[in-house]
């Protein structure tokens, strides 16, 4: 059986997290429109991309593809992120 111990000590490298997380909102909300309107999309473009990469994936499992760890998403989000600002920048540059 795990422990609270356990779980406290596993769970503890996401306070910082949290930290970088609060930094990433303070960032965007003192952007300008246009610079928030890429972030938007930017991220619509991650979250739904990710949403569709990893249910794919999920059914290929299904088809025998090898299990993959959650630690695949938040990279595959943050690429797909840097792809939309990108875009974004591109568009609107």
């Amino acid at each position: 059986m795990i422990g609270a111990i356990e779980v406290l000590l596993s769970v503890l490298p996401m306070l910082p997290a949290l930290f970088i997380c609060g930094v990433v909102v303070t960032g965007i909300r003192d952007m300008d429109e246009l610079q928030r309107k890429v972030q938007f999309e930017a991220l619509a473009l991650a979250f739904a991309g990710t949403a569709l990469i990893t249910f794919t994936y999920g059914f290929l499992e299904g088809a025998g593809f090898p299990k993959l760890s959650m630690f695949v998403v938040w990279p595959l989000m943050a690429g797909l992120w840097v792809v939309g600002v990108m875009m974004g920048r591109l568009r609107y540059g």
